[in-house]
């Protein structure tokens, strides 16, 4: 018998709404993203069903898959627009949670 735990539906929750992809249209309203639409557009511009659905399904993929490469050069990219001391630190901070300028004091 399988017993429940919140902590692990709350994971669960948490894990789907994260895989939500929402999109800034032109007018800069948020919506969710949505295959469908890029679909329709390739098929309009005269691609295979078969060529529209893998296209839109890699695009999907992409927008889904990143590393966290791509997510501290953002974060980087974010900060120096308001505290560049910050983000030259935050460009050296270590995964032992200490800035290249710790790691000297401390050797």
């Amino acid at each position: 018998m399988r017993v429940y735990n919140p902590f692990q539906a709350r994971v669960r929750k948490e894990v789907r709404i994260l895989t939500t992809i929402r999109v800034r249209k032109r007018d800069r309203r948020a919506e969710d993203f949505d295959r469908s639409k890029i679909e329709k557009a390739l098929r309009r511009a005269g691609a295979s069903a078969e060529t529209a659905r893998d296209v839109a399904r890699d695009i999907e993929e992409d927008l889904r898959t990143t590393n966290t490469a791509t997510i501290r050069e953002k974060a980087a990219r974010l900060l120096r627009a308001t505290d560049e001391r910050a983000a030259r630190e935050f460009e050296t901070y270590r995964r032992d949670g200490r800035t290249r300028e710790e790691t000297r004091r401390a050797a």
